[in-house]
């Protein structure tokens, strides 16, 4: 039974669902600029505790991503300073960001 597990081990192997398609990794694909290749994904502002997720990492002011320093956040975005100077990273470019709502109207929509 061993002997006829390991013959299908090489089998297994090639069809792994996981495995990423030929070519998913191709030379040149890399970012052409710093702005390109760091990403800032999400912002935990609360009482005491400032967190910035960029790249997967999960960063608190001070803290360095690569040569870069985390130096502040606000709700959408976060500073960093590097070898080239401070760079500003968006949660979303200001195309793509969603209409905010300051109150909602009451019930039959007027106001009084």
């Amino acid at each position: 039974m061993l002997l006829l597990s390991l013959w299908a081990l090489p089998a297994l192997a090639q069809t792994d669902p996981l495995r990423p398609p030929p070519g998913f990794f191709t030379p040149g694909a890399a970012p052409a600029t710093v702005e390109e290749a760091l990403r800032l994904q999400g912002v935990q502002l609360s009482a005491g505790r400032q967190r910035a997720l960029i790249n997967g990492r999960s960063l608190a002011p001070g803290e360095r991503i690569g040569d870069y320093r985390l130096l502040s956040l606000d709700a959408a975005s976060a500073l960093l300073q590097g070898p080239a100077g401070r760079l500003r990273l968006h949660l979303l470019p200001a195309s793509q960001a969603a209409p905010t709502i300051s109150s909602p109207l009451p019930p039959g929509g007027r106001t009084e």
